[in-house]
C-alpha cells in the first residue's frame, strides 16, 4: 500500500472524571506509519460507532414534552429522549451478549477555536435554554450508568472529536459508523478503504 500518513502522539493534558476520557492534545509528527492490515472483508472489522450526542440532546429536548422530576422540578426531557435512543440503539445488542464499540462525544462548553479564527462563529444563534443546561450532567451520568465512554475536548466541538476519532480508528483498520444530524460530518463519508 502506497498511502502514507502522518504519525499522531497523544499527551494527556488534564485528568479524566470517572466515566469520562482524558481529554489528549495532539502532536503530529514526520513519522509515517504503515497502513492496516488487510482484512478478508470490511464486514470483518470491527466497528467503532461515534455518537454526537450534543446534538441528540438539543434534538431531545425540543423534541420531548417538559418532563421533570417529581421530587425536586429538575427538568429531564432531553435526558429521557437521549436514554430512550441509547437503549434503542444499544439494548438488543447487549442482549445478546456483544459489547458494542461506542463513543459518545460532546461539545466542550464556550467558545472554541472557530471563535479565535472567526468571532461571529454561531452568533445567530440564542443561549443554551436555561432548564436544559442541567441535562448535560444528567446525561453525562446515565452514560456512565450505561458503561459508555464519554469524550469532550476543551475548545472543540462534538464533530472535532467525530473527525478525530474517526482517522484514529480507521487507521487502526477498523470501521467508523457516525451517528449525527451535523451535514458538516458528511465530508467523512468514504466509500471502504478510501481515508477522508
Amino acid at each position: 500500500d502506497s498511502r502514507q500518513s502522518s504519525r499522531v502522539d497523544v499527551q494527556p493534558i488534564e485528568e479524566a472524571t470517572p466515566g469520562q476520557v482524558a481529554i489528549f492534545e495532539t502532536v503530529p509528527t514526520t513519522d509515517d506509519i504503515p497502513a492496516p492490515a488487510a482484512m478478508d472483508t470490511v464486514a470483518d472489522r470491527e466497528t467503532l460507532l461515534l455518537i454526537d450526542v450534543s446534538a441528540y440532546i438539543f434534538r431531545s429536548y425540543h423534541a420531548m414534552p417538559p418532563l421533570h422530576r417529581s421530587e425536586d422540578g429538575m427538568p429531564t426531557g432531553a435526558l429521557h429522549g437521549v436514554c430512550r435512543m441509547l437503549q434503542n440503539l444499544l439494548l438488543s445488542q447487549l442482549l445478546k451478549g456483544e459489547q458494542p464499540r461506542v463513543i459518545l462525544c460532546f461539545d466542550a462548553r464556550g467558545d472554541n477555536f472557530r471563535h479565535e479564527l472567526y468571532p461571529e462563529y454561531k452568533a445567530n444563534r440564542g443561549p443554551c435554554p436555561e432548564d436544559l443546561i442541567p441535562q448535560f450532567d444528567l446525561v453525562k451520568e446515565a452514560a456512565t450508568a450505561f458503561g459508555l465512554v464519554q469524550v469532550e475536548a476543551g475548545g472543540y466541538e462534538a464533530d472535532d472529536v467525530i473527525a478525530t476519532l474517526s482517522r484514529l480508528a480507521l487507521d487502526e483498520g477498523m470501521n467508523v459508523d457516525i451517528m449525527s444530524g451535523d451535514k458538516d460530518l458528511w465530508q467523512l463519508v468514504t466509500a471502504p478503504d478510501v481515508f477522508p
